[in-house]
């Protein structure tokens, strides 16, 4: 209880204006009643005044407050704290399950015998066994979960999806608007520049002078790649959400990368001496990770 209360005048102090119109016009009445005579107010008013001004202040603190929690990534998107492990498992598909995966999810419930007389002989032109398509729904069901079985007792059930992942499921197959088109594009040509700079060490970073290379690289390209991102940032209002969200990921990657690349590189050079060289590997590093984390993001917007 204490906290909460502590935590409420904080937020009270920092909407200190609210309350220091309630003291002003406190001090005016106080003017006019005593120091200049000009007339009696009666008492009600005083508690009005102050009443006023904690109130204004009050519900400041509680607009701010109820911001952040409609600002909050759950409010915005209901399917944020499934987002993560759902894209752990959609990556753990191959391209054939994806697509069967992408086809249930159109039809609906779908059996052994629907996937391949409908799915692989009539789309697809090929001859599937019922088992063989019956392998494939069963191993999306058994490796991800987004599929399970509707009906048990028979040789070949049908699938569908799991409730709990059919949002994720519905947005992930909808199909890409003109302006994911136009950020696929950019996006493509903004992975080929941050990938180029991992050319040189096509067995990756090790040794610190790769790194501080590759850093120096990597900051060499900012003009252009910063230039690229903020035209694809630019369109994130009116792409669809998987995108918005996708793009979303990635400048956060990339920006994470900037940061450290130029707080390492502040003065026009970098400073490695034997008191710092473990910290500036270590960084880079992390830098590292962030902008593959950016190309990760990068690659599923156009894939």
């Amino acid at each position: 209880m204490w906290r909460d209360l502590w935590a409420f005048v904080r937020a009270l102090r920092k909407h200190f204006f609210g309350l220091a119109g309630g003291t002003f016009v406190g001090a005016v009445m106080l003017l006019w009643d005593d120091v200049l005579h000009w007339g009696e107010i009666p008492s009600w008013a005083w508690v009005v005044a102050a009443v006023l001004g904690l109130f204004i202040s009050g519900f400041n603190a509680w607009r701010e407050e109820h911001g952040k929690v409609a600002a909050s990534p759950e409010a915005i998107d209901p399917e944020a704290s499934r987002r993560p492990e759902f894209e752990r498992q959609i990556a753990k598909l191959n391209p054939d399950q994806q697509t069967v995966l992408r086809y249930v999810i159109n039809v609906g419930d779908t059996s052994a015998q629907q996937l391949r007389d409908r799915f692989f002989h009539e789309q697809q032109n090929k001859s599937v066994s019922a088992h063989d398509a019956d392998l494939l729904m069963l191993g999306i069901a058994e490796t991800t979960g987004l599929l399970e079985p509707k009906d048990k007792g028979t040789a070949f059930p049908r699938y569908g999806v799991k409730a709990v992942w059919a949002n994720l499921l519905t947005e992930w197959t909808a199909p890409p608007t003109v302006v994911d088109k136009r950020i696929a594009d950019k996006a493509r040509a903004l992975r080929r520049t941050l990938a180029a700079s991992f050319e040189d060490w096509p067995a990756g970073l090790d040794k610190l002078d790769d790194l501080t290379t590759w850093a120096a690289k990597l900051l060499g390209g900012f003009p252009a790649t910063e230039r690229m991102l903020t035209e694809i940032v630019e369109r994130r209002p009116d792409a669809s959400r998987r995108v918005e969200r996708t793009v979303g990921t990635a400048s956060d990657a990339y920006y994470a990368a900037a940061d450290i690349i130029n707080r390492l590189f502040k003065k026009g050079g970098l400073s490695i001496d034997e008191h710092n060289r473990e910290a500036v590997g270590t960084q880079i590093r992390e830098a590292v990770v962030h902008v593959k984390e950016c190309l990760a993001a990068l690659d599923t917007l156009f894939t």
